[in-house]
């Protein structure tokens, strides 16, 4: 059993609001706050949809259990960097792995932490949580660092959320996101993400 937590959040969104603005036709100030609210919720479905980050992001990892195999896959993608692996004993105490004990793969679609040859994984005393593992996911800092796709589907979403706030019922149009936003992002789309160790 695995837990995938975001620790610290983008420090920008893929989508400026001048540049939703722009896209919307929208030439006043009103509505900024909805806006920027409504980039962020779209940015967060579209994430979550690919099963990657769009700009930087640190996420932790929790392993309950021993992989059944000499890898574990690491749920969000890309892969950036892994920042660190603790272990946990059955008092709750920590200590570091030796990273010299794998290899960092950020070169697959999803990073993968695989064991190297001489290596086994320690031995997990903790009942729940005993192994956790941080690292660092997203195509880059800046806005400019994200696929213009992604980017179109972002502000598409936002624009289909903007343009119908009002509560409908689940068989109205307005309610589905639109198909551009899906055929926008689908070949981006990871599948079998759930962040378990194979």
């Amino acid at each position: 059993m695995t837990a995938n937590v975001l620790l610290t959040a983008p420090a920008v969104e893929p989508v400026s609001l001048a540049e939703m603005k722009s896209f919307a036709r929208v030439g006043t100030t009103a509505d900024d706050d909805l806006m920027t609210s409504l980039i962020k919720a779209s940015r967060q479905w579209c994430e979550k949809f690919t099963g990657r980050a769009f700009i930087s992001q640190t996420w932790r990892l929790w392993v309950s259990f021993p992989p059944k195999k000499r890898e574990i896959i690491l749920p969000r993608a890309p892969l950036v960097s892994l920042t660190q692996i603790l272990f946990y004993n059955a008092q709750d105490q920590s200590s570091e792995w030796d990273e010299d004990n794998i290899f960092v793969d950020a070169a697959s679609i999803l990073g993968r932490i695989v064991l190297k040859d001489s290596a086994v994984w320690p031995q997990f005393q903790r009942s729940a949580n005993s192994m956790m593992i941080d690292y660092v996911a997203g195509y880059g800092d800046l806005e400019s660092d994200v696929p213009q796709a992604l980017k179109i589907a972002i502000m598409q979403l936002a624009l289909h959320w903007y343009e119908n706030r009002e509560a409908v019922l689940s068989n109205e149009s307005a309610y589905r996101v639109p198909l551009t936003v899906e055929a926008l992002l689908q070949s981006y789309r990871i599948y079998n993400v759930g962040g378990s160790c194979v």
